[in-house]
């Protein structure tokens, strides 16, 4: 008995995009993506396919950091969590962690030296 699957190579529809793209925002890692009748690795080309139009509000490689996630970050730090355990609540690498919280070290040195001058 041979068993077929009927994964098509339809054309994406609208809510099939608007879904991947919300998915895309909330999920952790891109393989954690799963959508019906669409294979990982059609959810991956078309992930490329919407960057290449600009359609992803953000790269996952290079992800903007807003006050609302330093904020985070801080409190998370400050509360004492690990960088591994920061890393799985907020979906970026413990390098990504550890350069922002270096980063956010130096700015606010610079802005405290420049105030008591």
């Amino acid at each position: 008995m041979n068993i077929v699957y009927n994964y098509s190579k339809a054309k994406w529809t609208d809510e099939e995009n608007k879904y991947l793209l919300h998915q895309y925002v909330v999920a952790k890692q891109i393989d954690d993506i799963v959508m019906p009748n669409r294979t990982s690795a059609a959810i991956k080309q078309q992930i490329v396919a919407l960057n290449a139009k600009g359609m992803l509000p953000y790269s996952r490689r290079g992800r903007i950091w807003t006050d609302d996630d330093d904020l985070q970050l801080i409190e998370l730090i400050n509360s004492g969590k690990r960088y591994a355990e920061i890393a799985s609540i907020t979906g970026r690498s413990q390098d990504t962690l550890r350069n922002r919280v270096m980063k956010l070290r130096r700015k606010y040195q610079t802005t405290t030296t420049e105030s008591r001058k």
